[in-house]
């Protein structure tokens, strides 16, 4: 006769989680496969599948008395919404998870596994009152002593739900006295692989959330370049425009004030506009130094993952040819501005050539990074490509 030991776990969630309960069921089936070295089973409980049409006196009445108070886990998960109302709480989810808190405290006999998932909500699926809601009782259950995790998405929430799981067991039925050394170890190890996993995941996420920021950052950077280098050039032809019709008037007192005010007004606008060209040179080069690590290293990280992560960094590097055709668009911006700075420096009188250099000298600058910057994308995008090729993998 079999002494296994079954561990019943409560899934409870409102409508916009129902993929994250299909992974909680799948992650217990992948759980199942090792824990049967320890002569266990965890049981996943679904009301859509565990329960029956019956009377009580709600609808969530009837689940509860079938659920009955024997499973030892309940898995409850929110995003968007808190759910439907029973006559006593805000929802069905949020009853259960009630009833959990009050049986936890009473006599231990149930773990709450509480999950928040935090991605954007799609703007027709937001509802202000139930995200409030939610939010408010969120704030409620930690204030009473309730620990919940958080994810963003559904790879981030299978390994964590994986892991807490395998905690869970290990931690109600892990009776060293009754199972081999052999399943132990097997068991530690399994355990120590989603750690592992989990960290890694981590750090992708958050190294793919800094290339996005940093990318970001450097296309607002460029646009303000461009904007400047747009508005110097109108700047410039507009005043030699305007230097060019004093010049050819007579010969006065008024006149040659009006020629030094352009020229001395022309002048200083040229060394402020230098001026703010070098500061955003400056943050262009700290900003895609910042980029390009970002980007390293969830290439890194994902060829030590597993396929679909390889198959996601194929896909951003797909972008890189596309990238690089955009950017040597901006290097052409850039060599036009240089080219008329130098032809505006040869028409001018004196007094502007000096401020104009300065200018010139910061498109060259300019132009320079802009070169490394191209040479970066092509070395990343050329490294990755060498780094993530499998027999799979194929670019």
């Amino acid at each position: 006769m079999s002494s296994k030991k079954k561990l019943e776990v409560v899934i409870a969630c409102p409508g916009d989680v129902e993929k994250e309960k299909e992974l909680v069921k799948n992650s217990i089936g992948n759980i199942n496969i090792l824990a049967q070295h320890l002569k266990l089973e965890l049981v996943p409980k679904d009301w859509k599948f565990n329960t029956f049409p019956s009377v009580g006196e709600y609808p969530q009445d009837v689940i509860n008395k079938q659920f009955g108070n024997e499973y030892e886990a309940l898995v409850a998960i929110f995003w968007s919404k808190v759910g439907t109302p029973t006559p006593n709480f805000p929802s069905g989810t949020v009853e259960e998870v009630e009833r959990a808190i009050e049986r936890q405290k009473a006599d231990n006999s149930v773990n709450l596994m509480l999950y928040l998932k935090t991605a954007e909500i799609p703007k027709k699926q937001f509802n202000p009152t139930q995200f409030d809601q939610l939010k408010e009782l969120f704030e409620a259950w930690s204030d009473r002593g309730v620990y919940y995790s958080q994810f963003r998405k559904q790879a981030e929430f299978s390994v964590l739900i994986t892991r807490h799981l395998m905690l869970l067991a290990q931690e109600k039925y892990f009776v060293p006295n009754q199972v081999s050394e052999e399943a132990v170890d097997y068991f530690v190890e399994e355990t120590n692989k989603i750690y592992e996993e989990t960290d890694m995941s981590k750090m992708l996420i958050n190294s793919l959330e800094g290339y996005s920021k940093y990318s970001k950052e450097l296309s607002q950077i460029i646009s303000r370049i461009t904007g400047l280098i747009v508005d110097h050039g109108k700047r410039i032809n507009s005043d030699t425009e305007e230097l060019n019709s004093l010049l050819k008037r007579p010969k006065s007192n008024k006149i040659a004030q009006k020629i030094a005010k352009n020229l001395k007004g022309g002048a200083n606008y040229s060394r402020k506009y230098a001026e703010m060209l070098s500061q955003e040179l400056v943050k262009f080069r700290e900003t895609f130094i910042k980029e390009y690590d970002q980007y390293n290293n969830a290439v890194l990280i994902a060829s030590r993952m597993g396929k679909v992560e390889k198959e996601m960094m194929r896909d951003m590097n797909k972008m890189f040819p596309e990238m690089i055709s955009s950017y040597e668009h901006f290097e052409q911006v850039i060599l036009d501005a240089i080219s008329s700075t130098q032809r505006t420096i040869e028409a001018l009188p004196d007094a502007y050539k000096n401020a104009e250099k300065e200018v010139e000298k910061a498109y060259q600058l300019l132009n320079e990074c802009n070169q490394d910057y191209f040479r970066i994308l092509r070395e990343s995008y050329n490294s990755s490509k060498k780094l993530l090729r499998k027999k799979w993998f194929k670019f």
